[in-house]
């Protein structure tokens, strides 16, 4: 019984790790197609696609057999996603401003997910 609760977190930490990487790389490979929009139309409709992520349907259940520096972790990559995601709904910022503010929270989201998934990895070896 234990080898099938060990799979299942395995593939529930991969799972994440996946959500996360796919995540951070939408935020980055189209950020100058967002930002084009953004700037153009100022329409704020194509953050839902930009933004979409698995962890948020995620229940909480899923995350107690990780340690509690994995879960510190992991709130933080995704709140500071949550952060600029709120942030480009409802700036009234110029198109310039936006972008030096988006490139620096793009630069912290890269570092929270390479912590990220250092941890996930260590709980991957773990379970």
């Amino acid at each position: 019984m234990k080898g099938k609760h060990q799979e299942s977190t395995h593939k529930f930490i991969l799972l994440l790790k996946l959500d996360a990487e796919r995540l951070l790389t939408r935020i980055i490979r189209r950020y100058s197609e967002y930002m084009a929009t953004f700037s153009l139309k100022r329409t704020r409709e194509h953050f839902k696609e930009i933004f979409f992520s698995q962890y948020e349907d995620t229940n909480l259940k899923d995350f107690l057999p990780l340690a509690e520096e994995t879960l510190i972790v992991i709130h933080q990559f995704y709140e500071e996603i949550n952060d600029l995601k709120w942030y480009l709904n409802q700036t009234q910022d110029m198109p310039a401003t936006v972008e030096d503010n988006v490139q620096r929270r793009i630069k912290k989201l890269e570092k929270l997910y390479t912590n990220l998934n250092l941890m996930l990895t260590a709980e991957m070896g773990i379970h």
